[in-house]
């Protein structure tokens, strides 16, 4: 076989995430290391590796260069710049499996025993009810999603990064509904109907620090919604998040804090704005009820 000169394109976080978990040793082995923030200085090494400009990877006898970058749009502008010049390129994810997508469908086909486990230590929980068109991105390691009986979705996305939990509870329907977690917990009680374009996240994706200690002032935080909770059109639960049993949060709020049962929320940020209350999913589009006790869905009554 050929040897190949393996030059690694963009060095960032995803390369420092990389290296402290040791998944580059005994995966890929750098002869030279290149990015454009090295361009126009006389830095000749970086991480005891050699640095070469853009320009010169062309002249390299056999190239491979690997793209070292999380971001798939600024990817895939290297990827095809180095086709254009007849180099070719891989994106690390293609070596190293740290990010990828797993539909239920393929997690059905292949995991008859309801448990899957990668080599980065993700583990997913399900069984045989798990929905075709769930859609589970792993961007890191060790997190866990644990998909309860009955659950049904229209479009369902999970994205985890690492020590993500995520559960979803018995026979509730995410009808649109993405979920984002990395340290930390997002938790979904049974029974609760979300409507679509609904988004959940235990993180702000960037770091937030106070200018005079340093010290971080944006921990992630757990999100943890109960039984039997509505959460209706275009709704966002932020890390903080806590909705208990019997709720209802309405279109468009922005939720960050704890509420109580059987409580109605709203705005932004979110409010009470009606207390004791309980909720039907009969649609208001067929039926005109003046009373619960009319309705033929009575499954409020389990969390009274």
């Amino acid at each position: 076989m050929t040897q190949r000169t393996v030059v690694g394109y963009g060095i960032g976080q995803y390369y420092e995430k990389l290296k402290e978990s040791n998944l580059l040793e005994g995966n890929i082995k750098f002869d030279y290391l290149c990015d454009r923030r090295w361009e126009g200085t006389n830095l000749k090494q970086y991480d005891g590796i050699s640095i070469i400009s853009k320009d010169n990877i062309g002249k390299l006898k056999n190239p491979l260069v690997v793209v070292l970058l999380a971001s798939q749009w600024i990817s895939e502008q290297i990827v095809t710049e180095m086709d254009n010049e007849g180099i070719e390129c891989k994106r690390i994810q293609e070596i190293i499996p740290l990010e990828y997508t797993i539909t239920g469908k393929e997690l059905k086909s292949k995991n008859i025993d309801g448990h899957y486990r990668d080599k980065m230590g993700n583990t997913i929980y399900f069984d045989s009810t798990i929905p075709d068109n769930l859609h589970i991105q792993f961007k890191g390691m060790n997190n866990r999603l644990i998909v309860g009986n009955n659950v049904s979705t229209a479009s369902l996305f999970i994205c985890f990064g690492n020590n993500g939990i995520c559960s979803l509870g018995s026979d509730s329907e995410l009808i649109g509904v993405e979920i984002y977690t990395s340290n930390g917990k997002i938790e979904i009680g049974e029974k609760c109907l979300f409507s679509t374009q609904i988004v959940l996240r235990n993180h702000d994706g960037h770091h937030i620090f106070d200018r005079e200690t340093k010290e971080r002032m944006n921990h992630n935080k757990d999100i943890l919604i109960g039984n039997q909770v509505w959460v209706c059109y275009r709704a966002m639960l932020l890390g903080g998040t806590q909705i208990g049993d019997g709720s209802v949060v309405g279109a468009g709020s922005i939720v960050t804090k704890p509420f109580k049962d059987h409580e109605e929320v709203a705005g932004i940020p979110a409010r009470v704005v009606r207390e004791n209350i309980c909720w039907s999913r009969e649609d208001t589009n067929y039926f005109d009820r003046d009373f619960f006790t009319e309705c033929k869905d009575q499954v409020a009554k389990e969390f009274f």
